[in-house]
């Protein structure tokens, strides 16, 4: 084999493994489903936008397969309650940042999370099992959004609170670079930068993900939807690709 073909297996070995150590957590496998789904979605969009003669089928098979999708991570979010109630008792969202409001919120979110799943979970078996919880399925998901949306409006201020943080730190590190005595301190004070600076990234990151997730979030606290479907979908998949942005490991 020649050095070009090698050089591709390498690459693809690398890939696959990153894909494979990405979506071994939860957090992340649910990630690349909801990128899957939003894809289907927004293709389906795509079709109709299209109005092509036998796109038809193609449109309502791929909506279809994304409602599967959601309701498959639905599904998987049955331990979200529990995630909620370690938050609370251990602080685990709320990091090791400095500024006190950011510990206060975190909670916050972890309560809203408490009361926000088991009602969807109210809303999905209403669905799946009508006979045991023949229950108003899409006036508990909606409900349940409602507890959605002021976790993403703590988590927007949390983002601007990290941010005024992170550039305080930044300023920090900058200013022991330039009063550095040894080339260790330099060192040591150039590694602290770079991390404030992938915390940086992470938080603009996240302010994006909400500003895309926020309108759907609204959306779905009504019965009747107020988007159309063709929003929708872009507005998830452009928050999912965020998501994927974020945190996909790199190679070094």
């Amino acid at each position: 084999l020649n050095e070009s073909v090698r050089r591709k297996q390498r690459y693809m070995s690398k890939a696959l493994d990153h894909y494979v150590g990405y979506t071994g957590s939860y957090y992340n496998h649910d990630k690349v489903l909801k990128t899957f789904g939003y894809s289907c979605s927004t293709l389906a969009a795509f079709i109709r936008f299209l109005r092509l003669n036998d796109g038809k089928v193609l449109s309502e098979s791929l909506d279809k397969l994304y409602g599967e999708i959601s309701m498959t991570r639905c599904l998987t979010r049955f331990i979200g309650t529990t995630d909620a109630l370690e938050a609370l008792k251990n602080d685990s969202w709320a990091g090791d940042w400095k500024d006190g409001r950011i510990k206060s919120l975190a909670r916050f979110q972890a309560w809203t999370m408490v009361l926000y799943h088991p009602m969807e979970h109210i809303g999905y078996l209403s669905y799946i099992i009508p006979k045991v919880f023949p229950y108003n399925g899409d006036w508990w998901f909606a409900r349940s959004c409602l507890f959605w949306l002021a976790y993403l409006v703590a988590d927007l201020c949390i983002c601007l609170i990290k941010s005024r943080e992170l550039n305080r730190m930044e300023k920090k590190a900058l200013k022991e670079i330039a009063e550095a005595q040894s080339e260790g301190e330099r060192e040591k004070a150039e590694n602290f930068l770079s991390k404030v600076g992938k915390l940086k990234f992470s938080n603009k990151i996240q302010f994006f993900r909400n500003f895309f997730y926020l309108p759907n979030c609204v959306n779905w606290c009504y019965v009747k939807p107020l988007f159309p479907k063709s929003l929708v979908a872009t507005l998830g998949l452009s928050e999912a690709i965020f998501g994927l942005i974020q945190n996909f490991p790199r190679s070094n």
